[in-house]
Order: C-alpha cells, then sequence, then structure tokens
C-alpha cells in the first residue's frame, strides 16, 4: 500500500504468493520479482509518500496464527 505524508492510504494492491514450510524450518526465503507504478508529481513530494508491505490474512489464517503463535525473545 502507499500512503501520504498523514498515513492514510492512497493506493493498495495484493499480489498473492504460494510458499511451503517445512515443519521444522523457522525460517523461509522467497523472491518474486513484482512492479508497482506509484504516480507522484516531483522526485522532492514521493519522499513524503510510505509503502506498506505485509501479509494480508483472512480471519481462519489468523485464528489458527494465534493459537499456535510461540513467542520469540526480542533480538532472536
Amino acid at each position: 500500500a502507499v500512503t501520504d505524508p498523514n498515513g492514510v492510504i492512497m493506493a493498495k494492491e495484493v499480489f498473492g504468493a504460494s510458499m511451503t514450510y517445512e515443519r521444522d524450518e523457522n525460517t523461509h526465503t522467497y523472491y518474486e520479482n513484482l512492479r508497482q507504478i506509484i504516480p507522484v508529481r516531483t522526485v522532492d513530494s514521493a519522499k513524503r509518500y510510505k509503502i506498506l508491505l505485509g501479509f494480508q490474512l483472512d480471519q481462519k489464517q489468523l485464528k489458527f496464527n494465534r493459537k499456535y503463535m510461540v513467542p520469540v525473545a526480542p533480538g532472536t
């Protein structure tokens, strides 16, 4: 998503990615080339905008993750 300087989402696009994790795997690397065009008036004005990246999960996925989440100590 692209936000304006106040954090208001101006544009958002969802990109799908399928990843498979092994049972004992706690990290995973996935590469994919994506292209997102963000129209801005000037290069200087572009510096004020923010790009947000993350996972968009449905309620079932959130419930599963919360049930099986294992806390990790900060810095590990």
